[in-house]
C-alpha cells in the first residue's frame, strides 16, 4: 500500500504507470531505448540516432522528447549538441520481463522470438 490507499486508487501512480508504459508502448520509441542500450558510447545524439535508425530527425525528436518526460531518457547538452542516454539502466529489467512474457504468448512468431532472446542477452 502507498501512504495509506490502494494502489490501485493512487491516480498519481496509475497515470505515471501508464506514462512509462505508453512511452515504451511504441515501436520507435522502443528502438530508440535498444539502440541507446546497444551504444557503446552509452549516450548518443539525435543525428546518430537518425543515422542507426533510419527514422527522420523531427520524428526523432519527438519520439526522445516522449521518453524524456517518461523519465526514460536524460539529456545532457555538451557544446551545441544533445547527447541522450539511459536514465536509469533498470529499464533492462522491464523490457527483459516483457521479452520473457512475449516468449510465453502464443501469438509470438519465430522472428519476434528472436528478437525476445536478443533483448533478454542485454548486460543489466
Amino acid at each position: 500500500m502507498m501512504s495509506g490507499k490502494r494502489v490501485e486508487d493512487n491516480k498519481v501512480f496509475l497515470s505515471t504507470m501508464a506514462g512509462i508504459f505508453k512511452a515504451l508502448g511504441d515501436p520507435n520509441r522502443l528502438r530508440i531505448v535498444l539502440c541507446l542500450l546497444d551504444s557503446q558510447d552509452s549516450d548518443l545524439t539525435v543525428s546518430e540516432i537518425v543515422e542507426r535508425l533510419g527514422i527522420s530527425q523531427p520524428l526523432t525528436s519527438h519520439h526522445l522528447r516522449e521518453l524524456r518526460h517518461a523519465c526514460i531518457v536524460r539529456p545532457e547538452r555538451r557544446g551545441p549538441f544533445i547527447h541522450y542516454r539511459i536514465s536509469s539502466r533498470s529499464i533492462i529489467g522491464i523490457l527483459k520481463e516483457a521479452a520473457m512474457f512475449m516468449e510465453n504468448c502464443s501469438r509470438a512468431d519465430e522472428m519476434s522470438s528472436i528478437m525476445a532472446l536478443k533483448v533478454l542477452q542485454i548486460k543489466l
